[in-house]
């Protein structure tokens, strides 16, 4: 096993991100180093994409994460994707597997963690999931695992609604 790691996130606005520090004492906690590099780039475009996954190839990263706005830019730039971000179309995590990028995503798994125990707790009705980008497809996807009754989409894109419900139809 590793005992040091370079990982970092992805995405534009993060400098303010807590990011770092937690995955670096959480790192600490297991008895390994971990430097998280914040690589913050407004506007990164397919190549200036590209450039940067083939530096986290190059430079040693164990992955990534990624953020907003670029959870579903990087799809077409992956080596593999796991099942579950090729379902949502989306992807939070990169792993750097030797020459490989593989792309996961976690959003999906974390939010029905946390947000099982609750959903036994309160009068089930409809809900509605302001947002259908990446987090909000992932979120979207967790809620129809859960087996929620009713979702309603709502976002300035009517086209991403629209996408959206038909990748959930069939899925509870």
């Amino acid at each position: 096993m590793r005992d040091r790691f370079l990982t970092g996130l992805i995405g534009y606005p993060i400098a303010h991100s807590a990011a770092p520090a937690m995955h670096e004492q959480a790192a600490a906690a297991l008895g390994v180093r971990c430097h998280y590099q914040i690589i913050e780039v407004k506007g990164a475009g397919h190549d200036d994409l590209r450039a940067m996954l083939d530096g986290i190839k190059r430079l040693g990263f164990a992955g990534v994460n990624v953020t907003f706005p670029y959870k579903e830019a990087v799809i077409d730039l992956l080596d593999d994707l796991a099942p579950d971000a090729r379902a949502i179309g989306a992807v939070n995590a990169i792993v750097a597997d030797g020459a490989r990028l593989v792309g996961y995503n976690t959003d999906a798994s974390g939010f029905v963690r946390a947000i099982a125990p609750l959903l036994t707790t309160v009068p089930r009705g409809p809900i509605a999931l302001i947002g259908a980008g990446g987090v909000g497809k992932a979120i979207a996807f967790a809620l129809a695992i859960l087996g929620v009754g009713e979702l309603r989409i709502f976002d300035s894109d009517g086209a991403k609604v629209a996408r959206l419900a038909g990748q959930l139809a069939g899925r509870h």
